[in-house]
């Protein structure tokens, strides 16, 4: 096994989201998944505590505007991670399990449009 940047019990966490990931790509709803993937995240783990952390049994300080600063930098950098982490573990059997798109491919095989001519 490599290296992983979540928890065992983070990796619970968003597993227990792939099905609504998953039913989020089929109604084509995956920004706002995310939004809410993103709000329950932060609740469940703020990201103050990973980049701030504080030992334990002392109150946490205000912090500088440097600091806060770098807080938002690492919740992007967060959410880009909760992003790629859901789009590599869609479900235990990855996308086979999913519908096609028939009507994407039916419409691009029908398509002429910004096609090149056959080459001879």
């Amino acid at each position: 096994m490599g290296k992983y940047w979540t928890t065992p019990e983070q990796r619970v966490w968003l597993s227990g989201h792939t099905a609504d990931f998953l039913e989020a790509q089929e109604s084509t709803t995956v920004d706002r998944f995310f939004k809410e993937l993103n709000k329950k995240w932060f609740v469940a783990y703020p990201e103050v505590d990973y980049a701030f952390p504080c030992a334990p049994g002392t109150t946490r300080r205000e912090l500088t505007d440097a600091e806060n600063v770098l807080l938002s930098k690492a919740k992007v950098k967060r959410k880009a991670m909760l992003r790629t982490w859901m789009n590599w573990h869609p479900s235990k059997k990855g996308r086979i399990g999913s519908k096609p798109n028939l009507k994407s491919f039916k419409s691009s095989l029908l398509s002429t449009k910004n096609t090149r001519m056959p080459q001879r």
